[in-house]
């Protein structure tokens, strides 16, 4: 009994999880095709980077796991969304620094780890976000790493803007996903647990043959009856049946309910 029920909080998880990576792929797709658009334009002013042929190719694989998403498990999915997550918050922040809006894309790696994984693999992968992104800094701040256009033309360009808005916008939106999902999970692990309860207590009331009341819940509902009927000048009745052989057929299939033809 106790591990169908845990079967069945855990599929009640599971189908929340698998709803919420589908719609963050279907997401991720859209505004990832418009932010393509967006970077690839910045080409006018930082010639044509090794970054933009990878977030050509993450666009690719992305439009593929969204449209065949019903062949992938939630896991694999939810695997290539952190490591897509990861691939474009480090190459941008590699080629950008501070200007890179890749950086909104490493807390929503993290929450995905949480969330599909560990909470201690997206600590320690926070923990290497954040070296990471004290590396990168100091590599700019020493000058090892170089802008591949002066920052005031980065700064001041539209398409620069549009990217790094449009970024910001998926990460609010997958937080705003991920509660909302959370919080449908949440009420339907509630009314499963609720729904568990009552048939607990039901079986214990309850034979689970025939569905009569158990001796506990016979007896007291025949002292309630005689209490009744004593404050209301009456009587009460006690009909005993009993059956020959049915210790037999209780034995049997008293283990297991009765299948209804």
């Amino acid at each position: 009994m106790i591990n169908a029920a845990d079967a069945e909080l855990d599929s009640v998880s599971i189908a929340w999880l698998g709803e919420f990576i589908d719609q963050l792929l279907i997401m991720w797709a859209v505004l990832g095709t418009l932010a393509l658009l967006m970077s690839i334009s910045r080409a006018q002013f930082t010639g044509w980077l090794p970054i933009y042929t990878a977030q050509c190719a993450l666009l690719a694989v992305t439009l593929v796991f969204t449209l065949f998403r019903a062949r992938f498990s939630p896991t694999v999915k939810a695997s290539y969304a952190i490591a897509s997550n990861l691939l474009v918050a480090t190459s941008g922040m590699y080629t950008l620094g501070l200007m890179a809006a890749g950086a909104w894309f490493f807390p929503v790696a993290v929450l995905l780890l949480a969330l599909f994984v560990a909470q201690r693999k997206a600590l320690w992968l926070a923990c290497a976000t954040f070296f990471f992104m004290l590396l990168v800094g100091y590599g700019h701040v020493s000058g090892t790493l170089r802008l591949p256009a002066p920052a005031e033309v980065i700064a001041s360009s539209a398409q620069q803007w549009a990217v790094y808005l449009m970024s910001a916008a998926f990460f609010f939106a997958s937080l705003l996903l991920m509660v909302q999902y959370y919080k449908r999970a949440m009420s339907g692990l509630l009314q499963e647990v609720r729904r568990q309860r009552d048939e607990i207590a039901r079986l214990a009331d309850y034979d689970l043959l025939t569905g009569l009341p158990v001796a506990r819940l016979a007896n007291d509902r025949l002292d309630m009856a005689c209490l009744h009927a004593a404050r209301a000048g009456g009587r009460a009745a006690l009909l005993f049946i009993d059956l020959d052989g049915f210790k037999a057929v209780n034995d049997a299939a008293g283990t297991r309910p009765v299948t209804s033809a």
